[in-house]
């Protein structure tokens, strides 16, 4: 992922995972972690990717239900 004319932009991205259903696309962007989904952006960091999987998971259990008709 790069940062051009302002907006982020994927090149090849690091890896993907599903989880309930949806696809995130993962990208390591900097000093941190940039997880996104259709309708889901989030930014960690994290010593390792897995750790990284393990918070997003956590915070997309929090909001699922929200957005599990989108």
């Amino acid at each position: 992922m790069k940062l051009e004319n302002g907006k982020l932009v994927h090149e090849k991205f690091t890896s993907s995972f599903n989880y309930r259903g949806r696809l995130f696309i993962v990208d390591k962007f900097d000093d941190f972690w940039l997880i996104t989904e259709s309708q889901f952006l989030i930014k960690e960091r994290g010593e390792t990717l897995e750790k990284v999987k393990d918070k997003i998971k956590k915070s997309w259990d929090e909001v699922h239900e929200e957005y599990k008709n989108f």
